[in-house]
């Protein structure tokens, strides 16, 4: 007769499997919130960066008109109509949704022969921010006397309405 032969046990257990899997998808879950985080920021400095560069396109409009003194002033609805490719290479949009655009108007003092549309002495430049923790947006948080983060002054009216907003102006 032959002795009975013991198998040594080989693999793992079903425990130790689900085990394993559950601390990889705990890891998985925390990379992708950091990298869904890491987009969102880098998304919003793409938006502050064409807001600057729209800014440096309006100087030199600014340039043009009539005593080198104004802005065009357009309807807010009317950007990217109001930079032409005359002052930049490709007029930037949002970087996450063609929904979601850049808004432009004309401030402060306004002529109305200034450009075709009339011009003003100032702008304001808005896009609205993913990440509302940016301290250099307005994240809903009260305003010091009208004035946006970025040191753009703003009407009462607009300041109700900058949870998450960017403002450039001409400053």
């Amino acid at each position: 007769m032959r002795p009975v032969q013991q198998f040594k046990k080989r693999g793992f257990t079903l425990i130790e499997l689900l085990v394993v899997i559950s601390i990889i998808g705990i890891l998985a879950a925390f990379i992708v919130a950091s990298f869904t985080s890491a987009q969102m920021k880098s998304r919003d400095a793409r938006r502050k960066a064409d807001l600057d560069a729209v800014k440096k396109a309006l100087a030199l409009m600014k340039n043009d008109s009539k005593g080198s003194a104004y802005y065009p002033n357009e309807a807010v609805t009317a950007y990217p109509g109001v930079i032409t490719t005359t002052y930049m290479k490709a007029v930037p949009a949002d970087p996450s949704s063609s929904s979601t655009q850049y808004v432009y108007n004309g401030a402060g003092t306004c002529n109305a022969t200034a450009w075709p549309n009339g011009g003003c002495t100032d702008f304001r430049l808005r896009a609205t921010l993913e990440n509302t923790n940016d301290p250099s947006g307005d994240n809903g948080s009260p305003l010091v006397s009208g004035t946006s983060r970025t040191g753009c002054n703003i009407s009462a009216a607009t300041v109700a309405l900058t949870a998450g907003y960017y403002f450039v102006c001409a400053q």
